[in-house]
């Protein structure tokens, strides 16, 4: 089941800029190719947007604030890290994900994003394999910077303290 936040615009997700794309005047949180087409998410000031579409011409762009943006972590559970953040459009969710074993850490992180709709998978998109730039780990750090922390007990982002 999806638990997401609310976000605007058009379908697709991107995490900061990357050079490529050149789109992000921010921080760049993730990047890669998708076939002929990037995948960016990128952090300015207090909101993270999702890109995708061809280089320097995106087909759709979300924003989300940092405080209201659904970022998974890890949950420190197995050798496999995996993170994801979800975006929302009009009832579209594109989680985009990354992931790497920490057992073999000279194989290359893994991600991309799946489009789902009615917790039915629209499509999977896979980052060209070793292209990968950058993680969802550093949202780790946009949520503490926003005053949040991460609950382990209850699974979720919360703000006072997680104590």
């Amino acid at each position: 089941m999806l638990r997401l936040a609310a976000a605007a615009c058009l379908p697709l997700l991107v995490l900061t800029a990357a050079p490529a794309l050149a789109l992000c005047s921010g921080e760049s949180l993730f990047h890669c190719p998708i076939g002929k087409k990037e995948l960016e998410l990128c952090r300015q000031g207090n909101s993270v947007t999702y890109t995708f579409g061809p280089a320097g011409r995106p087909e759709i762009t979300l924003s989300e604030s940092i405080r209201s943006l659904d970022y998974q972590p890890w949950s420190g559970v197995g050798r496999a890290i995996h993170q994801a953040a979800v975006f929302e459009n009009d009832g579209v969710f594109y989680r985009v994900w990354s992931s790497f074993d920490r057992q073999l850490p000279d194989e290359p992180a893994t991600g991309g994003v799946l489009v789902e709709r009615n917790e039915q998978l629209l499509a999977q998109l896979n980052c060209a394999s070793g292209r990968m730039e950058a993680g969802l780990d550093l949202l780790w750090q946009a949520k503490e910077q926003a005053g949040q922390c991460w609950n382990y007990q209850k699974f979720r982002w919360q703000e006072g303290g997680c104590g």
